[in-house]
């Protein structure tokens, strides 16, 4: 699964902020000049949380943000958090991926910048992010895009028009945390043609 993926990074540090970047042009909003930009995961721009209450509750949240908008449409596909044990040992269960969509789909254009922000994180920020593409079928197509040491992850959409599932993964691994873990999110989008 693509939880594996996730494994190969090391954690860092992050202010509780929710942050993303996208090029200068973006504030133009015609949905070309929108088409037309470079995903950044830098913190030049801030991405206003529209929800201040803030809960240390285990497992964190993860939202889309596209378009300038937090969507809280994703379906918990699964998490699982020990302290001091090693990131094998947390016997991760299999499932199908369709086995806990969520009924609302985001529609966005293929070229556009999209992203996922983990919030309500009590935890320090995630070794890593990965975001998955699956067929309807639950069939993994490709990785989209993976970070390290972030709590969001930004980039362009290069699929063919269609729907789609994404999983979004974010661990924790024991090499600088406290605890190990991880927690997935399943999305599902509809690619539009940026025509």
């Amino acid at each position: 699964m693509s939880l594996i993926l996730a494994l190969f990074v090391i954690s860092g540090s992050e202010s509780n902020k929710k942050v993303f970047a996208l090029n200068d042009s973006i504030t133009n909003k015609s949905n070309n000049a929108f088409l037309s930009t470079k995903c950044s995961n830098n913190s030049s721009n801030t991405f206003n949380n529209t929800n201040n209450i803030i809960s240390n509750v285990l497992p964190p949240k993860i939202l889309m943000a596209y378009n300038g908008k937090e969507y809280d449409t994703g379906n918990l596909f699964g998490s699982k958090f020990r302290g001091g044990i090693p990131f094998s040992q947390l016997q991760i269960p299999q499932e199908k991926i369709t086995s806990h969509l969520p009924n609302n789909t985001v529609t966005i254009t293929n070229g556009s910048c999209l992203g996922f922000i983990v919030q309500n994180d009590p935890l320090h920020t995630p070794s890593s992010i990965s975001v998955d593409a699956y067929n309807e079928q639950g069939h993994a197509l490709k990785v989209l895009s993976l970070i390290e040491n972030s709590k969001r992850i930004f980039f362009n959409i290069d699929l063919n028009e269609g729907k789609y599932i994404f999983l979004v993964v974010a661990t924790w691994l024991p090499a600088s945390q406290k605890v190990t873990g991880y927690v997935e999110y399943v999305f599902v989008v509809d690619v539009k043609s940026n025509r």
